[in-house]
């Protein structure tokens, strides 16, 4: 039904299996329902506002539906056999216009608009507007507008109440910026040469469309680099191996504040050596960390979300709402977060040593991977 209680007979539904464990409602949930639904075929509502989804596996669902123009709703942990009420609520609008310092507006320039805790992403490409711009269909939320031009960069954050038809933002861009660094290994200080090197705004969403200026840019023998060109403001830097399957290495993804028109130096870069090949499986070490897409990457904090009961981590000691600070001795607070993945992914057997926000140190060895409910005996677990 629609927000003041008449039958919608124009909803598309869909339903998307939640993961195990105790998935919290907001943001995983409903971002999986949303994408899903471009991989299955979503089902009509009748003439009554009336639908059902069948032939689902036995489980816990989040059911979506959507009408174009008309506004989208969430019911979460729904069990196969449930009767739901969904209520749709209006969708908004954002409009306004790019302000460009030379006063020369873009022919063409495309607008992103993020949505983290939704995990909702919208890009949509202007032209010959003048500098206007105008991104329909949206749900109520807190968005991240940004674009990137020949000339500069902007972003901008705009609240959006349900229905709400926003106008009079302004994009006003910032001119670019340049960064050098040096990429090192974490282990020695070693430079590493041939890192490929991209920068990206953290506001907004990945950089899409016209407007969008990477290059190619690799480190030389001595581990350095210099971007020119970047987008200026909160953005990541990425430093990837330039053989992802050869290299020892594993991604960077280090979150810098680029002055606008000017250069900054984001000094020694650490590159961690992967401890389990690319082909080999992981150990499981028995627990899960938050959702980390809503975080700002500076402030990023390693929560524990689940422990496995009798798992490898429950074993330890380790607690759900613990802040993890270290990995066997390498700091992974904040901006070093990126550290955290290529030092716990280990093999079965080894032992991972959790610094905890708490003070205390809990070392889990771990174990085989358990086998994914559902698949039949003899069946490896990927």
């Amino acid at each position: 039904m629609d927000d003041i209680g008449e039958p919608v007979t124009d909803a598309f539904v869909h339903a998307e299996r939640e993961l195990g464990g105790a998935s919290p409602p907001g943001a995983s949930n409903q971002g999986r329902a949303r994408w899903g639904a471009f991989a299955q075929s979503p089902v009509l509502t009748d003439p009554e506002g009336k639908f059902v989804v069948g032939s689902l596996p036995q489980g816990t669902y989040t059911v979506h539906a959507y009408r174009k123009g008309g506004g989208e709703a969430f019911a979460e942990h729904v069990h196969t056999g449930d009767s739901v009420t969904l209520t749709l609520k209006p969708a908004g609008a954002i409009s306004g216009t790019l302000s460009v310092p030379s006063g020369k507006v873009p022919e063409q320039f495309t607008v992103r608009a993020l949505e983290r805790e939704a995990a909702l992403f919208r890009a949509e490409t202007f032209a010959f507007t003048g500098g206007a711009f105008t991104i329909s269909d949206l749900p109520e939320g807190k968005y991240e507008l940004s674009t990137e031009t020949q000339e500069g960069t902007a972003s901008v954050d705009v609240a959006l109440a349900p229905g709400e038809q926003r106008s009079g933002v302004v994009l006003a861009l910032a001119p670019r910026a340049s960064l050098t660094g040096q990429v090192v290994s974490l282990d020695g200080g070693a430079p590493i040469a041939g890192v490929r090197i991209n920068v990206y705004p953290r506001k907004g969403g990945p950089s899409v469309g016209p407007g969008s200026f990477q290059q190619e840019i690799r480190t030389d023998e001595a581990g350095r680099f210099e971007v020119n060109q970047a987008p200026s403001g909160p953005i990541m830097l990425v430093c990837a191996p330039s053989d992802p399957m050869g290299s020892p290495y594993d991604i960077a993804v280090l979150p810098v504040d680029a002055q606008p028109g000017a250069a900054t130096d984001v000094g020694r870069v650490v590159m961690a050596k992967r401890r389990v090949g690319p082909e080999n499986p992981p150990g499981d070490l028995g627990f899960s960390i938050k959702d980390a897409f809503a975080m700002d990457l500076p402030a990023q904090t390693l929560e524990v979300s689940e422990v496995r009961p009798g798992g490898p981590a429950a074993r330890a000691g380790l607690q759900v709402g613990d802040a993890i600070v270290s990995v066997d001795g390498h700091d992974v607070r904040g901006k070093m977060a990126y550290l955290y993945r290529p030092l716990s992914t280990v093999p079965a057997g080894t032992q991972v040593t959790l610094g905890l926000s708490r003070g205390a140190a809990v070392s889990i060895t771990a174990g085989e991977m358990p086998m994914p409910p559902g698949l039949p005996a003899g069946v490896p677990a990927r």
